[in-house]
């Protein structure tokens, strides 16, 4: 029982508004707070103990939810892999159902543990006519960049997501290696296009090698 003119906190509810301007009682919910946790992780690129930190803690304790409890680095692992696979099969799904082509683009480039990854992103317009950019792969590539590599590790990525009948165009670097590897797909009959219409090249890749020619010229 609080005393006469002080508010007694421990037995009062926490209201929230809702996204259509209701009020409703708020309740902490677990799975929620680990969906989040994951989220944050992935968009920040936090290391999965993050939640672990004492004054991560004490932050969330005490400036926001004082019911908050940490999950393991084990738990947020497992969060972000299940997160992963939701998100991957709802993707395979809207790319199941749109309406209009595919356009790639893909890259390798080297993260700071020297291994070299390719990527590939799909860009297309979905059923509300709204421009998507989605990343589709990204893949470990520890063997040499060979065109027939290259074009194994996009292909592969086509066919986990079941698009091999949408792809309008890729883009790349001006690499000789991906040159060839876009006549490997001309071979599978994949392209529903011309090669010379479905291989783009990288405008920032060309304009960086104009540069560096145009200083090289100049160097002295």
């Amino acid at each position: 029982m609080a005393s006469h003119g002080q508010v007694d906190t421990t037995r009062q509810t926490q209201l929230q508004w809702n996204p259509d301007g209701s009020v409703s009682t708020w309740q902490y919910d677990l799975d929620l707070v680990r969906e989040q946790l994951v989220l944050y992780c992935a968009a920040t690129d936090q290391p999965i103990g993050f939640q672990e930190n004492p004054h991560f803690q004490k932050l969330i304790n005490n400036a926001f939810n004082p019911q908050y409890v940490p999950v393991s680095r084990n738990t947020t692992r497992s969060d972000l892999i299940r997160t992963f696979q939701k998100r991957r099969t709802e993707l395979i799904s809207e790319l199941q159902n749109i309406s209009f082509s595919i356009a790639l683009t893909s890259d390798i480039w080297s993260g700071r543990s020297k291994q070299d990854y390719l990527c590939v992103t799909g860009h297309y317009v979905d059923t509300q006519w709204i421009l998507q950019k989605k990343l589709l792969g990204f893949r470990v590539m520890d063997y040499s960049h060979t065109a027939q590599n290259i074009h194994d590790v996009i292909m592969s990525v086509i066919q986990d997501y079941g698009i091999q009948n949408l792809i309008l165009s890729i883009t790349l670097d001006n690499a000789s290696a991906n040159s060839k590897a876009i006549e490997l797909f001309d071979n599978s009959t994949m392209p529903n296009t011309a090669v010379k219409f479905f291989l783009a090249r990288c405008a920032c890749h060309i304009i960086n090698l104009i540069v560096k020619s145009g200083l090289k010229q100049v160097e002295s």
